[in-house]
C-alpha cells in the first residue's frame, strides 16, 4: 500500500503543526515519515494512516522534530561560516587586497585622534549595520511571502547578520574601552586590523551573501530553482 498525494499533504501539514517552518526540513521529515508508514503497512495492512503516523512520530522522542531541526541548523550554520571564511579570504588577495590595505591605513590614521574618534566611528558603523540588518529582515519577509516557502539556509543568510553584527560591535567597544588605560602603537595596529576585519565581515554578511543568496540556495537545494 502506497501513500496518496493527499496523505503527503497531510504529512506536510503535520510537520508545520509541530513547529517545522522550513520547506527543506519538512521535505526530509515527510520522506522519512512516509517510508516509515509504508513499512508499517507491509506488516499491518489494516492499520489506519493516523495510527501509523502517531507510531512513527513517537520514534522521534519527547522533543519530536526539534532534535532533527537543531541538527540541520547546526549543519547549515557550519556551511554558512565556511562560506563566510571563504569570502573573507578573497579580500586578502588581488585586487581586493589593495582596498583592504587602504581601509586599514585610514582606520590606523584615525587612531591618532584619540578614543572619542574610535567611539564615533563605531557608533556610525553600528547605525549603518542596524539599517542593513533591518533591510535584510524586510527582504527576507518579502521573499518568503512571494515564494510561500521558507528554506533553512536562506533564513540563516538573511537573519544571522543581526547577532553577528551585535557581537562584533560589542567586542570592538570592549577593546576601545581598554584604551582608557593605555594607548600604544601596537594597540593602534591591533585595533585597526580588527576593525578592518569587522567592516569586511559586515559587508560580506549584509551585502555579498544576500546578493548571492539565490545562486547559493540553488547549489544547496537542487529543487530550489524548480520550486521558485
Amino acid at each position: 500500500m502506497k501513500l496518496t498525494q493527499d496523505h503527503i499533504q497531510q504529512l506536510f501539514t503535520f510537520t508545520r503543526k509541530h513547529y517545522v517552518e522550513f520547506y527543506d526540513v519538512q521535505t526530509e521529515l515527510v520522506d522519512h515519515l512516509a517510508n516509515g508508514i509504508e513499512a508499517q503497512w507491509k506488516d499491518s495492512p489494516n492499520l489506519s494512516f493516523n495510527a501509523a503516523l502517531k507510531r512513527e512520530f513517537k520514534k522521534f522522542g519527547v522533543f519530536g522534530f526539534m532534535d532533527v531541526l537543531e541538527q540541520k541548523q547546526n549543519a547549515m550554520s557550519k556551511t554558512y561560516f565556511k562560506l563566510l571564511l571563504k569570502f573573507t579570504k578573497e579580500w586578502f588577495k588581488l585586487p581586493k587586497i589593495a582596498l583592504t590595505i587602504t581601509l586599514f591605513l585610514i582606520i590606523n590614521w584615525s587612531t591618532k585622534f584619540g578614543k572619542d574618534v574610535f567611539l564615533i566611528l563605531l557608533a556610525s558603523l553600528l547605525i549603518l549595520c542596524l539599517i542593513g540588518v533591518f533591510k535584510l529582515k524586510y527582504n527576507y519577509k518579502k521573499r518568503s511571502e512571494q515564494k510561500g516557502k521558507k528554506w533553512l539556509f536562506e533564513s540563516i543568510i538573511f537573519q544571522a547578520a543581526g547577532s553577528n553584527m551585535f557581537l562584533g560591535v560589542l567586542n570592538l567597544i570592549n577593546i576601545v574601552n581598554l584604551t582608557s588605560l593605555s594607548i600604544s602603537l601596537n594597540f593602534s595596529y591591533l585595533f585597526s586590523f580588527l576593525l578592518t576585519l569587522f567592516i569586511i565581515g559586515a559587508y560580506i554578511t549584509l551585502v555579498v551573501y544576500p546578493r548571492q543568496a539565490d545562486s547559493l540556495l540553488k547549489k544547496q537545494y537542487p529543487e530550489f530553482d524548480i520550486i521558485m
